[in-house]
Parts: structure tokens; C-alpha cells; sequence
């Protein structure tokens, strides 16, 4: 989430209006200036993407927004259609159980619940994140068993204040030996937003409200800190804020820009990588050092649309990132900002934009989208990098 009253929803709808028409501009070729910094955009013949399997869940259907790695090597989907629902399978992608927050027939609207995040507890549990819709909007928090049974639902309010009658929770991620819930509460005309702290089973440790903290995205570095990102669209601004393991505001910093995405890490690191969007297509990378300053010189490296989906930084500093050209496709990028190689996924699952990828490996991801022509479902793509 962007901000943290009503004026969040209509930020989002802008920022999706936004990208839709940048979007119906873009085509393949467009990926061609990737690179051209350095005179070249041809890509590397030494470099390749290869999709070793795919699985249709032909079965689940709506729009994935999560995909985490179970404790056993399977893989958990979250997503909505309506309904928040997920799904979890083995690590050949068949399908163990399914779960789906139960419709309230007497709501208004068809748009119930939602599921931002989701992470796996050690105990072999799975927590989401995210919010019922049906009167408002309510954070919750809502714990599976192995098999797909509730254990627990609560809601989410920063110090449980009751004043704040609207909330949601926007991300929870690992965050050192626990779980980091990322969230807002707000009375409907002020709000807040906050971080919460949960031990490695779930349970509550701490809660605080940060003001003007960035809910956008959120990574864990290696010192355990987490740095959260957010696009302003009233200042044109991306914002960053770094939070220690005791909720304490470490360093802040803000980025011209139209859009951002913020790269996760395959291994721990404390530098941050923000790639920013300008006017049309252009793409910025910002290597940042762990205060947030400029580590590097800011550098153009052309076009592509992740907007959408997940961006890595591989172990060897190079980047992947997961999205579309004019379907569901991948681009990795060197550390000098060349397109290295260009995946686009099998066009027999008619897919928008890949949602999500998590790494099982140093080169090697699970992928999701979802299908929406003939073969309709979700896809689920193991994916390397060679």
C-alpha cells in the first residue's frame, strides 16, 4: 500500500491508469535500449533463460499475489478472485490442499478479502497477510496448519487501538529469526502506518507506528535491518526508510522518480538496489550503500515492465527481473545495466505479467502467473539462469 487513508485508493488507481497506458506503448523491442549506455543492446550468446518445466493448476483461477517456498520443498500460491484463497503443492507442483476466506453473502460487494503476503514458519505453518473488504477494510493476519487448516485469524491494529477502525496489512516478510508485518490503521479521516514484530512461530512481540513510513515494498538486508520503499505520486518521489530490529528509523532518503521497483536479494546483502521509472520507459538503477546514500552514479539502462512483479539481484550482482513485454516475460541485466537475455514464457498459458518468483537456488526460481486464454489457471515455471 501507498499511503494510509482513502487518498491510498485513489494514489493506486492513478498508478495503475499510469502504467496501463505505458504499458499499450511497449512492445519487445523496446528492450533493445537495455544497454545502450555501452553501444550495444544485442544480448549475450554465452547467456541464456530456460523455463525447465511448467504445471497449469488448470483448476484455481484469479489473479496470484504471492508464491513462498514451503519448509519441505513445496510451494504455496496466494491469490484472489473475489475471495483471497491459496493453494499449496509438493515440489513437483501438485496440488496438497486448498484454502479460501468464506464468502460473506451479505456483503455489497464482490471484492471480500485480499492476501498481500505470505511466509513460511519454521513450525511448518504458513502465515498471510492482508485484508478483509466487506464492511471497510480490516487487516488480518490468518495462520494455516500443514494441511491447509486454520490455526489462527486475527486482526491486525498498530497497539490494538480501537479508535483506528480501518486497517490493513501490506506485506510480512522473514525478518531475522521472526516475521515483519508492514501495515496501516486509520480512523477514516487520519491514520498511521506501522511495523510489527513476530516470533518465529507467529506470535506477537512488538508493534510501533512510524510516521511517513513507506509501505510499498520491503526488503530484509544483512544486518537484519529492513528497508522500505513507497512512490509518492503528490511529490514525484520514491521514498525509502531503513528500520533496525527494534522498529528504530536508521536512515532516510528520497529518489525523483515516476515509479520504482525495489530488488530483493537471492543472498544477504546490505547495499539496496532501486530501479526508478522516468518520463515514458526509461529505467534508472540506484546502487545505494547501507546509510541509503549513492554508492554508484545513478545509470540509465532502458526498458522493462516489472512494475507488476518481483526484481533479484543474483549473487554475482547481476539482475532479474520478472514481468511482461506484450506478454509474461524475464530480463536479466548485468551489473552494467546490458540486457543479458530475454525470456518470454511459453504463449500456449496466455499470461499479462509474471506476479511472483522465489529462488530455490543461486540461478534457479519458481515463477507464477496466471493463464488467461484456453488454458486457464495458474502457471507455475521453474526457471534458470544460465
Amino acid at each position: 500500500m501507498r499511503v494510509v487513508t482513502n487518498i491510498f485508493h485513489l494514489r493506486t488507481f492513478l498508478l495503475h491508469l499510469r502504467s496501463t497506458f505505458w504499458y499499450l506503448g511497449m512492445t519487445a523491442s523496446t528492450l533493445a535500449i537495455i544497454g545502450a549506455s555501452e553501444g550495444s543492446g544485442a544480448l549475450d550468446s554465452s547467456k541464456s533463460i530456460e523455463v525447465d518445466r511448467q504445471v497449469l493448476l488448470n483448476d484455481m483461477a484469479g489473479k496470484p499475489t504471492a508464491i513462498v517456498r514451503r519448509p519441505d520443498g513445496g510451494l504455496v500460491v496466494a491469490g484472489v478472485r473475489g475471495a483471497a484463497w491459496a493453494v499449496a503443492t509438493n515440489a513437483h507442483g501438485e496440488i496438497l490442499w486448498k484454502f479460501e476466506y468464506p464468502p460473506d453473502e451479505s456483503a455489497k460487494t464482490a471484492f471480500q478479502s485480499k492476501i498481500n503476503g505470505a511466509v513460511s514458519l519454521a513450525n511448518g505453518r504458513v502465515l498471510f497477510c492482508g485484508q478483509r473488504t466487506t464492511q471497510g477494510s480490516v487487516g488480518l493476519v490468518t495462520i494455516l496448519d500443514s494441511n491447509g487448516r486454520v490455526v489462527e485469524e486475527r486482526t491486525e491494529l498498530s497497539n490494538s487501538d480501537a479508535t483506528m477502525t480501518l486497517s490493513g496489512v501490506t506485506h510480512c516478510v522473514h525478518w531475522e529469526d521472526g516475521v515483519g508485518l508492514i501495515g496501516w490503521s486509520s480512523n477514516g479521516n487520519h491514520g498511521s502506518p506501522w511495523i510489527t514484530r513476530l516470533d518465529t512461530n507467529g506470535a506477537k512481540l512488538w508493534s510501533t507506528r512510524i510516521p511517513d513510513l513507506p509501505t510499498g515494498d520491503v526488503v530484509e538486508t544483512a544486518d537484519h535491518c529492513l528497508v522500505l520503499t513507497t512512490f509518492n505520486s503528490s511529490t514525484f518521489e520514491v521514498e525509502l526508510v531503513k528500520v533496525n530490529g527494534k522498529g528504530e528509523v536508521m536512515a532516510r532518503r528520497t529518489i525523483k522518480a515516476r515509479d520504482f521497483i525495489q530488488l530483493h536479494t537471492v543472498e544477504p546483502n546490505n547495499a539496496v538496489t532501486v530501479l526508478t521509472y522516468g518520463d515514458g520507459t526509461a529505467l534508472t538503477m540506484h546502487k545505494l550503500n547501507d546509510r541509503l546514500e549513492d554508492a554508484a552514479k545513478a545509470l540509465e539502462i532502458g526498458s522493462f515492465d516489472a512494475m507488476q512483479g518481483r526484481g533479484y539481484i543474483l549473487p554475482d550482482g547481476s539482475m532479474v527481473l520478472f514481468g511482461r513485454t506484450d506478454t509474461a516475460a524475464i530480463a536479466w541485466i548485468s551489473t552494467s545495466g546490458r540486457l543479458l537475455a530475454l525470456k518470454e514464457i511459453d504463449r500456449k498459458y496466455k499470461s499479462f505479467v509474471i506476479a511472483d518468483a522465489v529462488p530455490l537456488a543461486r540461478d534457479e526460481f519458481v515463477t507464477v502467473q496466471e493463464s488467461v486464454m484456453q488454458n486457464h489457471g495458474l502457471v507455475i515455471s521453474w526457471v534458470k539462469f544460465k
